[in-house]
Parts: structure tokens; C-alpha cells; sequence
């Protein structure tokens, strides 16, 4: 592992904490959060691709500066 893999895994950690810190609690609806696909009983989400891009959004919304 050289040291680009390790900033790497560094930003991705923190990007989780901070998601984790802030993410509101989200409800089962019985389709996908992020793409409204359907999903089985007590899922958000119909893969983690879905969940990761879901987190993603949230935080770039959360870096918008508002004005």
C-alpha cells in the first residue's frame, strides 16, 4: 500500500464519521432512498452503490454554502 492508498482510505474514513455524525435517522419505505427502486422489508437501499451514492449526495448538500 503506498501512500496515495492510504490518503485515500483516510478521506473515505473521514467522510463516513462525518456522514454518521450528521445523517438523519431514515425510515424504511419499502423503496430505495436514492433511487426508488424496491427493496425488501426493512432495507433503505437496494445495494450499497445506492446507500454510498445516497451518503455522497448528503454531504455535498452539506457543503453547499447558502446565502
Amino acid at each position: 500500500m503506498d501512500e496515495a492508498d492510504i490518503a485515500q482510505q483516510e478521506v473515505e474514513l473521514s467522510l463516513t464519521l462525518s456522514l454518521q455524525r450528521k445523517e438523519p435517522s431514515l425510515a424504511a419505505t419499502g423503496v430505495c432512498h436514492f433511487c426508488s427502486e424496491p427493496v425488501a422489508e426493512g432495507q433503505k437501499f437496494c445495494d450499497s452503490d445506492c446507500e454510498e451514492d445516497w451518503r455522497r449526495l448528503q454531504w455535498q448538500r452539506s457543503q453547499r454554502v447558502r446565502g
